[in-house]
């Protein structure tokens, strides 16, 4: 019976797994949007069209009428905060939550978009990893971005503008995409202005010496000119 009961259970958890990857698959444009502070918010945008719901094999209207879990087993019961807007004939979903730090290594989506994923919060440290397939859209394109005021140690982003780092994912492709980042939690981005200024501003100081011996030397040798000349 034990091992019945364990083959229920993985089966449970296979169908709740290729469930939502199939809601987040099936929505034609889904971007995906993480602020990292001292908490981690998601935020994702999914469009479903007319036609996603009008046909009979797809569960996508399930995201619209349904409760969306935020953990893998669907732990704590813990929802998405779900909105709904029509915009013509489609229909526009936005799922937020916010999770703490340590806990964000339990996120669904996280975890079944991405084939592997690793997750390591160490110390002042938090470093994610998703690799080796990515199955979370059926559109061409879509962006995965994450903002944050924090030190970013490491990242390999297409695009970063200001302190948002985006990916632009080509699904044709889905298997080479790789999402890298690594964050300080305990300094933020302008720390790394400090630093450069402390590497700065002793080589302006210098600067300015030796600006300013050059230009005695050159006020004594005028004067010394004149007073020969003189």
């Amino acid at each position: 019976m034990a091992k019945v009961r364990a083959i229920n259970n993985y089966s449970k958890k296979m169908l709740s797994l290729l469930l939502i990857v199939f809601i987040f698959s099936v929505g034609h444009t889904t971007n995906y949007n993480a602020t990292i502070d001292d908490k981690i918010t998601e935020d994702i945008s999914i469009k479903v069209t007319k036609g996603d719901i009008e046909n009979p094999s797809n569960l996508i209207d399930t995201i619209i009428t349904d409760k969306v879990y935020v953990y893998l087993n669907n732990e704590n019961d813990s929802i998405y905060n779900k909105t709904v807007s029509k915009n013509g004939d489609n229909t526009n979903v936005r799922l937020k939550y916010t999770f703490d730090v340590d806990k964000f290594e339990k996120s669904k989506y996280f975890n079944t978009c991405f084939e592997n994923t690793i997750f390591i919060k160490k110390d002042n440290y938090l470093y994610i990893k998703g690799y080796d397939g990515f199955y979370c859209s059926s559109g061409n394109n879509m962006n995965i971005s994450i903002t944050t005021d924090k030190l970013v140690m490491l990242h390999n982003a297409s695009i970063v503008n200001g302190n948002t780092y985006t990916w632009q994912v080509n699904l044709k492709k889905y298997k080479d995409f790789v999402l890298e980042f690594q964050v300080d939690l305990t300094k933020s981005n302008s720390s790394k202005e400090k630093e450069k200024n402390k590497i700065i501003s002793p080589f302006k100081i210098f600067i300015g010496i030796v600006l300013g011996i050059t230009v005695i030397i050159i006020v004594v040798l005028i004067d010394k000119k004149k007073k020969e000349d003189f």
